[in-house]
Order: structure tokens, then sequence, then C-alpha cells
């Protein structure tokens, strides 16, 4: 929950989540979903905690807080039961529990995603 009070403490006014969804839409359609719709597109979560908890315990802390999320139809989720640590051999458990700000798991971007996430970070 340390992310949660950072926002909090930070009082920030946007969020903006990025995540797979099923839209019924071709792999590598980018959409921006409203906060009252995450829930209808991100129905499985990878989550611990399911994206909609936690945005609604934010917004109980920050009621101004504007939450919508860039979601990227994924070419397909089969396979996708086994997760791995990103750059697994680099990091130990203790060095990433120490940095939060390091990705947690690996995950790999296609390239008409990998194209958008470009186009959206610069």
């Amino acid at each position: 929950m340390s992310r949660i009070d950072e926002i909090v403490d930070f009082q920030a006014s946007h969020l903006i989540l990025l995540d797979t969804c099923t839209l019924k839409k071709p792999p590598g359609t980018v959409a921006i979903i409203e906060r009252d719709n995450i829930k209808e597109f991100v129905p499985i979560s990878t989550h611990t905690i399911p994206l909609h908890i936690i945005i609604d315990l934010l917004l109980d802390k920050l009621p101004g807080l504007n939450v919508f999320m860039i979601g990227f139809v994924p070419e397909s989720l089969e396979g996708f039961t086994e997760l791995s640590f990103y750059k697994e051999d680099e990091f130990s458990l203790e060095e990433r529990n120490e940095n939060q700000d390091l990705p947690f798991f690996a995950f790999h971007l296609s390239e008409i995603i990998q194209k958008a996430a470009n186009q959206i970070i610069i």
C-alpha cells in the first residue's frame, strides 16, 4: 500500500493507469478508458487487489482525483500463467523490496504496443 500513501501524500490530481484490457477490438488497439468503465474492461486481474478497488480507496482519500486508464488490447493472454521477475539474474529479492522503482515483473511489448508506448512517453 506504500504507493497509495505516496499518491495521497503527493496530493495527485490525476492518475493514469496502463494495463491490458478486453475491448473486443483488434490486438494493438489503444484506448483511453474512463474511471467508471475500468472494471468493465479489466474484468480479470493479474493484480493482488483488483484495480477498481484500489481506485475506490484512492478516491476515498482524494475525492478530486481524476482517474483514467490507457488500455492496450493484447494479441493473446494464452500462456500467461507464469510471471518472471524483471531482470531476474541481476537483482535479489531484498534489492527488489528496497527499490520500489524497480518493476517487479518482466513484460514484453509487441512491436505495435511498443510504438504506441513510445508515442505516449515521448
